[in-house]
């Protein structure tokens, strides 16, 4: 919202504010790089980063804890939780993690965006709609419609590799990478 925010980073740095950034707070559940924050309300969040660290908290950021024992060692660059019972990470290899319950039972499963996918943020729009974005020797953007449980190849618009997607809905987004590179979709990818 307009007062509460977090950023996270080197050294498993998480910055919170709650003051529409004019004073932060700095915490560091974990040694390793966190690469993403993503958060379904006020109060509940989850980071990834460096060998699949995933910390949760469920008090806006105040305190962290660790999944235990992480659901893999590859490095998850993007998470996305759009509501309190989901959440859905990507990264290197393809890796997909994803909680397999409710999103804060700690309980998280792993699957596939694709062994020659990296993936660099992932955004789920509603409880059906998501996509993800990458590189694969040319920048990727898969797209799903069932939750997560499939993905397909949509046309990039380029060659670049892509590092972040944000869309407002269903049908409209955008997708940026290196060198000012920005593709965007008024009809889903279709």
């Amino acid at each position: 919202d307009t007062a509460r925010g977090w950023a996270v980073g080197a050294n498993g740095t998480i910055v919170r504010t709650s003051d529409a950034g004019n004073t932060w707070t700095r915490s560091n559940p974990t040694a390793a790089q966190l690469n993403s924050v993503s958060f379904s309300d006020s109060l509940t969040g989850w980071a990834v980063g460096e060998s699949g660290v995933i910390v949760g908290t469920r008090d806006a950021g105040r305190s962290w804890y660790v999944v235990n024992p992480a659901v893999t060692a590859q490095s998850l660059r993007g998470v996305t939780r759009p509501n309190d019972r989901r959440a859905i990470a990507g990264g290197f290899g393809g890796v997909q993690a994803f909680t397999t319950s409710t999103a804060d039972s700690l309980q998280w499963g792993l699957g596939s965006f694709g062994a020659g996918n990296t993936i660099q943020a992932v955004q789920l729009v509603d409880d059906l709609n998501g996509y993800a974005v990458g590189v694969n020797g040319n920048g990727i953007v898969l797209r799903t419609r069932d939750g997560g449980a499939t993905w397909a190849a949509q046309l990039p618009g380029t060659t670049v590799a892509l590092q972040d997607v944000w869309f407002v809905d269903a049908l409209r987004g955008w997708a940026v990478g290196p060198s000012g590179r920005i593709v965007h979709t008024s009809r889903g990818g279709d």
